[in-house]
């Protein structure tokens, strides 16, 4: 991710409707053993707290924060960066990996997939991600190369943006080719 100032200004430019809710975690990037170059995103609270126990229970929704209380544990403490905490509601989240090459060119498929809507740069800057707005069960299709993000989980956020200022409703045709 680049230099943590310029990530802040990023994040500051977010769609409002990304940025409301107490739905927001902080996260550390831990190597992931046996798999070089590869990266876990390791949620916490920002209490300091590593996320534990049953996404969504009473204590877990408690102890998320704002949008502007993450930024600022990000911006203080020794995080990689933010996160939003998937737990329904009216967003889904749609996460492609490996779909940006060395050059920096986004696979076509895949760009036609998040035309629109809110999409920015995964951490690694090798994958997309996409806001949008409407339920699409969790899961992944291996067939699309994507993970989809509803009701449980989390979504790191780098405000990497590649296109849309706003979250629009997911078209029948992207969601015809990722369920």
């Amino acid at each position: 991710m680049k230099d943590k100032q310029t990530t802040l200004d990023r994040l500051r430019m977010l769609p409002p409707e990304l940025c409301e809710g107490r739905t927001w975690l902080v996260w550390r990037a831990r190597p992931r053993a046996n798999r070089t170059g590869k990266i876990d995103k390791v949620p916490y609270y920002i209490s300091g707290q590593p996320r534990s126990g049953t996404q969504g229970t009473p204590a877990d929704v408690a102890a998320l924060a704002s949008f502007d209380e993450a930024l600022g544990a990000f911006e203080r403490g020794n995080y990689s960066g933010i996160g939003r905490a998937m737990l329904g509601g009216e967003l889904t989240a749609l996460d492609f990996d490996k779909c940006i090459n060395d050059k920096n060119e986004i696979d076509p498929a895949k760009r036609a997939l998040v035309e629109g809507t809110y999409a920015e740069k995964s951490p690694s800057g090798r994958g997309l991600r996409a806001f949008y707005r409407g339920k699409l069960e969790d899961g992944k299709n291996h067939d699309v190369n994507v993970e989809v993000f509803h009701a449980s989980g989390f979504v790191t956020i780098t405000g990497d943006r590649i296109n849309g200022a706003d979250i629009i409703e997911m078209p029948e045709v992207t969601r015809a080719q990722i369920v």
